[in-house]
């Protein structure tokens, strides 16, 4: 670890929010890397445990930052400005890194000069073990994740998947200088939006190579569906303002109408029918296959007539596909 003054190469930055039971472990990981260039910056964004005492006991090995609460991007964007490395990585405060994950990625940056931003691959675990033993090998785009060469279209496969595990991601600082910071407006997939801003301007790629650990655990902020819609809904309208030539209408729109439905519903589900009949009208106004009409008609028909009608609606489709099945009918 570099703790002489001079600048590091590497700037590892790790927010918190009440992260006691885990942050330890995970500062660990980057403790006991092979690589030594390397500073390590926890920024606590209002924790209200144990955690300030959990990182300061270690010491002068971390520089710590508290701030008041404002969201992991606020407190990724603190990081960022106190970092002094020329690449800079990301590590939640309940994942963990393989001990040779910065000499890897730092080869593999300083062989490919071109390249703003890497990330790789990484297992999921809880406290019952392994549960996925890659991240990478679940996505779409595997084939050109595991290619090890830039990833073609890399903007346009960030629209329709996040492929990149935050916890693995080293970029060059100038990505951020270039693209801005995280957008501390939104409270999930804010960093599935920066990534797509890098990529609309750097060549990215990953190493097929398990490098990071993530954990599971139950209070994850990506469980909370409406807020994840929410939030992909303004990602999508924002990177297709942001990058038109990149980011067509046609393509945003097949995004954007299945998600206006899919909110639509949840929302019309806990009783808000005004503004699951707003939704389902633009998604009619994008829709573009005949399920996405016949689910978007349906949800203004449901949002006007009232829970009860829905309700006795999917009630008697669910009888009538038992009595098919129960009949042997196809």
């Amino acid at each position: 670890m570099n703790t002489a003054g001079i600048r590091p190469r590497v700037s590892v930055i790790v927010p918190v929010f009440n992260s006691e039971r885990f942050i330890q472990a995970s500062l660990a990981s980057v403790v006991d890397q092979t690589y030594r260039d390397y500073e390590l910056i926890v920024v606590d964004d209002g924790s209200t445990d144990g955690t300030r005492a959990a990182v300061t006991a270690l010491g002068t090995s971390v520089r710590y930052i508290d701030q008041a609460n404002a969201g992991p991007a606020a407190a990724r964007n603190a990081g960022i400005r106190a970092a002094r490395g020329e690449f800079i990585c990301f590590l939640d405060a309940d994942d963990l890194w393989l001990p040779q994950k910065l000499a890897v990625q730092v080869a593999a940056m300083d062989a490919r000069p071109d390249l703003g931003l890497m990330f790789a691959d990484e297992d999921e675990f809880d406290e019952h073990g392994v549960q996925r033993a890659s991240l990478l090998g679940t996505s779409r785009f595997h084939a050109d994740i595991s290619g090890g060469t830039a990833m073609p279209d890399a903007f346009q496969k960030l629209l329709e998947e996040n492929f990149i595990p935050t916890s693995t991601v080293m970029a060059r600082r100038e990505c951020f200088e270039t693209a801005g910071l995280f957008d501390s407006a939104l409270k999930v997939s804010e960093d599935r939006d920066m990534w797509s801003r890098i990529a609309a301007t750097y060549p990215i790629t990953a190493i097929p190579q398990i490098l990071g650990r993530k954990r599971v655990v139950s209070a994850s902020a990506s469980r909370n569906v409406e807020r994840t819609l929410r939030a992909r809904i303004t990602m999508w309208t924002k990177l297709r303002a942001l990058f038109p030539n990149l980011a067509s209408q046609r393509a945003v729109n097949a995004l954007l109408a299945p998600t206006y439905l899919q909110l639509g519903y949840l929302l019309f589900d806990n009783g808000n029918a005004r503004e699951a009949r707003r939704l389902a009208l633009r998604a009619l106004g994008i829709a573009r296959s005949p399920r996405e009409w016949l689910l978007g008609v349906s949800l203004v028909i449901f949002s006007c007539t009232g829970k009860l009608f829905a309700d006795a609606v999917f009630g008697l489709n669910r009888r009538l596909r038992g009595t098919r099945l129960r009949t042997g009918s196809a």
